[in-house]
């Protein structure tokens, strides 16, 4: 009885759209979250978000949470996996510019290459 008066009150877990916000990005109309993933692009660990939208990645520079990476998925291009080393990558061409997404198991690449290539025009 008196340990709920001691104890601070449970804080309800944060949405994906107020994560988002957190990291300074805001969902357009109509856009819905589809998965988030730790993940490393391009050599840096964060988190990585996957809208029905966008690709966003957020890193820690040591400032906080910094927004890396956010491109349309439908400029997503030769999304293809490929061996870095002695681990797989992700490859994908944003715009000209290679990213390689890598930290992840073979079931959560396999999610993300299917999200960008069913969205990313040939």
């Amino acid at each position: 009885m008196l340990s709920g008066l001691l104890t601070p009150p449970a804080k309800s877990p944060m949405t994906g759209a107020q994560v988002l916000e957190g990291w300074g990005v805001a969902l357009d109309e109509g856009e819905t979250i589809e998965e988030f993933f730790v993940a490393e692009v391009d050599d840096r660990a964060g988190f990585l978000a996957i809208t029905s939208r966008r690709f966003i990645f957020v890193a820690d520079t040591g400032r906080g949470p910094t927004l890396i990476h956010e491109h349309l998925l439908s400029a997503a291009r030769n999304v293809e996996m490929v061996r870095r080393g002695l681990r797989h990558k992700l490859r994908v061409t944003w715009h000209g510019t290679e990213s390689f997404v890598g930290g992840l198991d073979r079931k959560t690449f396999s999610r993300l290459q299917h999200h960008l290539q069913d969205r990313g025009l040939p």
